[in-house]
């Protein structure tokens, strides 16, 4: 997709503008302001043509560090903008890569037979050459009510036709494979799970550590190294959602409570299945949905689960 010219001669109106140059701000999901309205403007425009207007812009939670913009069109759909936060953000060291991994993840959903609707990927730029102030994402928008929202009303048979469809979802993101282990973003692969597990836990201990968090560190880091030979049983690298639950953000309904859509998930990796947080006390229903050939023992299961 070709990149659009970019002038200073388009203009929102002033209630739009507002929303992007004071934008809520929240301890965990700093957001990044002012944007460059102009810019996006035309961005907009080059794709979705003259003849559709922007009817509003707003500001949403993803639950991700992200920054999510919704935008209303004339024609009665959605479009969604992702920006990387503040630069001034504390961020863990996984999260400074947010915005590449997701875009990377949304790519690798896009070319699968999944199970739910996906974002599909409209335009994007990882540099500031485009908005000639941000990297961003532009995807279209996956229609459907937070699932989060309604489970807790939901009926036991509903409950367990909504662990069936999860596990129908994971299934199919098990389909998604990869030579290599770690995470999808920056491209530093492993063929090792083992390499790529303890790399990616030695970053979280380095995060507890920059803010002094009291931990057994040492004891920890021991613990794994006499444990780790038992994730070289994982010989198969998945696409791995660690945050996929019913409680997950990402995860949309329908008015019925089925399971429609999958909005966002940008904490993914390579790695063991197992490690998805879906398999945390699933229930039966939820193995009644998932194709068990998907998903074969990969040999010392309990001591992977125990790491």
């Amino acid at each position: 997709m070709s990149k659009a010219e970019l002038t200073e001669s388009s203009s929102l109106p002033d209630r739009m503008q507002s929303k992007f140059k004071d934008p809520m701000v929240t301890e965990r999901t700093p957001f990044r302001a002012p944007l460059p309205v102009p810019a996006i403007l035309n961005l907009l425009q080059s794709l979705i043509g003259p003849t559709i207007t922007i009817k509003d812009i707003s500001a949403t939670l993803t639950g991700a560090v992200t920054v999510a913009y919704s935008i209303s069109l004339s024609d009665n759909t959605n479009v969604v903008l992702k920006v990387p936060p503040a630069e001034q953000a504390r961020l863990l060291r996984h999260e400074k890569h947010s915005l590449a991994t997701e875009l990377s993840l949304y790519r690798h959903l896009n070319s699968a037979k999944l199970t739910v609707s996906v974002p599909r990927v409209l335009a994007s730029d990882l540099t500031t050459e485009t908005l000639g102030t941000t990297p961003f994402i532009l995807t279209t928008c996956v229609p459907g009510h937070a699932l989060i929202q309604h489970y807790a009303s939901f009926t036991a048979a509903r409950r367990n036709a909504v662990a069936r469809q999860l596990g129908e979802l994971t299934g199919s993101l098990l389909s998604l494979r990869s030579p290599t282990f770690g995470p999808l973003w920056p491209t530093s692969p492993t063929p090792s799970w083992r390499l790529a597990f303890v790399a990616m836990l030695e970053s979280a201990l380095r995060d507890a550590e920059d803010v002094l968090l009291a931990l057994p560190y040492e004891t920890i880091r021991l613990c794994v190294a006499h444990h780790a030979p038992a994730l070289d049983a994982v010989r198969d690298a998945r696409i791995v959602l660690l945050d996929l639950a019913v409680d997950a953000q990402g995860l949309l309904c329908d008015d019925h409570g089925a399971l429609v859509g999958l909005a966002a998930s940008p904490n993914a990796i390579w790695g063991d299945p197992r490690l998805a947080r879906v398999f945390e006390d699933a229930p039966p229903a939820f193995f009644e949905g998932l194709d068990q050939d998907m998903l074969l023992p990969q040999g010392r299961e309990s001591v992977r689960t125990l790491l």
